[in-house]
């Protein structure tokens, strides 16, 4: 019996993105609205950036419910996948806004694949 062994294909600079998202809670004249932004970025860094620009900016009175930035890859999330091409996140980062009004970022996660390991045994 043969084994197919899976092997990681090098990722290419160009292949690779960030996500910025950013969701407030507006209030309107009769009540309140959930508003969320996002904008891909080349990288993480300008993705952060991105987002602490956005608190700055929001309106008074904007509630921040999640700042979250996304690193991804293009392509496809399984070998055996038929289905076109899209970003898959890899690394998850969480921010919150402080009383001062600064944003702390949390460490980067790494977010699971669904890619079934395979151990030999």
């Amino acid at each position: 019996m043969t084994e197919a062994i899976e092997s990681e294909t090098p990722v290419s600079e160009h292949s690779r993105s960030a996500l910025g998202r950013l969701t407030l809670l507006l209030e309107v004249t009769d009540g309140t609205e959930k508003v969320t932004y996002e904008r891909r970025w080349p990288e993480a860094g300008s993705a952060r950036a991105w987002c602490e620009q956005k608190v700055r900016t929001a309106p008074a009175g904007a509630t921040v419910l999640e700042i979250r930035v996304l690193e991804e890859v293009w392509g496809r999330q399984h070998p055996w996948d038929a289905t076109a091409s899209r970003h898959i996140p890899q690394t998850l980062q969480l921010g919150v806004k402080t009383g001062e009004g600064e944003i702390i970022w949390g460490a980067r996660h790494d977010i699971a694949s669904g890619r079934a390991r395979r151990t030999r045994g």
